[in-house]
């Protein structure tokens, strides 16, 4: 048995290995509606940290109405702030790791820090919902770290959650 090879080449083996073609054109199958459908998730992500992060400071502001009451609503109101920063993170993080991609952690985390800074700016008449108060200071530090540590964390690509489970595949 025969099998050309070229010209002037014979072999009595049949390649095992087809050799790829060099120009042949890579359809990895992201076309134009992949980067599309990375736009809209970002912009969705981003107004879900906006309202996230109005729904969080709302909450804070809950979170020291009965703080000269004694120590029980003091140490609620911590534990609550604990639970809420560990909230935020855990969405930040799942918005990386259900999108696949690192952009969708940037835009929560930037809707989230927008309503951060519309809130905490100055307005006419004074604070409204957060005040000078260490709790309130508390969260809007914490919960900047938080979404740091969680966009920082995101670029791996990992579950959050499960260790030993398979790397999310890179489609950035």
């Amino acid at each position: 048995m025969s099998t050309a090879k070229g010209p002037g080449r014979s072999s009595s083996r049949p390649d095992p290995m087809p050799v790829p073609e060099i120009d042949a054109p890579h359809d990895d199958g992201a076309g134009p509606l992949s980067s599309v459908l990375t736009v809209v998730t970002a912009v969705v992500l981003g107004a879900a940290g906006l309202v996230t992060g109005l729904l969080s400071v709302v909450t804070v502001g809950w979170l020291t109405r009965y703080w000269e009451a004694g120590i029980l609503p003091q140490v609620l109101g911590v534990a609550g702030l604990l639970v809420l920063l560990g909230a935020v993170y855990t969405l930040c993080r799942l918005c990386a790791w259900g999108a696949r991609r690192f952009s969708s952690a940037v835009a929560f985390a930037l809707g989230f820090v927008a309503a951060l800074l519309l809130v905490a700016s100055y307005m006419p008449g004074g604070d409204r919902l957060l005040t000078a108060h260490l709790l309130h200071s508390a969260f809007l530090l914490g919960s900047m770290a938080v979404l740091g540590v969680a966009v920082a964390r995101g670029l791996d690509g990992r579950n959050p959650f499960l260790t030993g489970l398979p790397r999310v595949p890179d489609n950035r």
